[in-house]
């Protein structure tokens, strides 16, 4: 793919929904001069109940997932740091620098692992305001509990493989802790919810991911 004529890449779900006009708007905007070192831009996103949904994350970390466990996440600053791969344009020249998905992820963080490799050699990424494309969600899988499974085993390939084995261990004992608290005090789905994952950062999320035959 990065050997054939230079193009942009669309990365789009497919529950996501973005018109011509809109994607021809996208790429302008990731074009502008002033945008010369953003590698990834995306549109704001909204549901199909119309509530707008945030795009723009911190990148996964021990230190984190410790803050986030004692209910301090704030205090680690709201960061902006990756744009999630609903719907995301990717700079040919920043795919071409950074390199293709890492093939160690399966549905989920591939996009924040890729930015944050674009990152650390100088590419950005970009929410553009005035685009509003359509976002399902959930999409990947009608079974949330499936779902929810792939995501934090994508979290612990993530973590391991940014902050390795001693980073992983923080991670996951600030995850158990955290989920473990809300178990209690939260109530009805929310606390089964908790519980749950609780259960799955213990026995670790790759541990119990399910595999194609599920």
């Amino acid at each position: 793919m990065l050997t054939g004529e230079p193009c942009d890449v669309l990365l789009l779900n497919p529950d996501a929904v973005l018109t011509g006009y809109q994607l021809e708007h996208l790429a302008a905007s990731l074009h502008r001069a002033e945008n010369a070192r953003v590698g990834a831009a995306s549109p704001r996103l909204v549901g199909d109940d119309g509530e707008e949904q945030r795009v723009l994350w911190p990148f996964p970390s021990p230190t984190r997932s410790l803050l986030d466990a004692v209910g301090l996440g704030r205090v680690h600053g709201r960061s902006h740091d990756f744009a999630i791969g609903a719907v995301l344009l990717l700079r040919w020249e920043a795919l071409h620098a950074v390199g293709l998905f890492d093939e160690r992820f399966f549905l989920y963080a591939e996009e924040a692992d890729w930015q944050r490799r674009a990152l650390a050699i100088g590419w950005t990424s970009l929410l553009v305001d005035d685009i509003v494309a359509r976002h399902t969600g959930a999409g990947t899988s009608e079974d949330p509990r499936h779902r929810e499974k792939l995501f934090h085993a994508a979290q612990e390939t993530y973590i391991r493989k940014w902050h390795g084995s001693a980073g992983w261990l923080v991670y996951r004992a600030g995850a158990v802790a955290g989920a473990a608290v809300r178990s209690i005090v939260l109530t009805g789905e929310r606390r089964s919810a908790a519980a749950r994952r609780a259960v799955l950062y213990a026995r670790g999320p790759l541990r119990s991911a399910p595999t194609a035959k599920d």
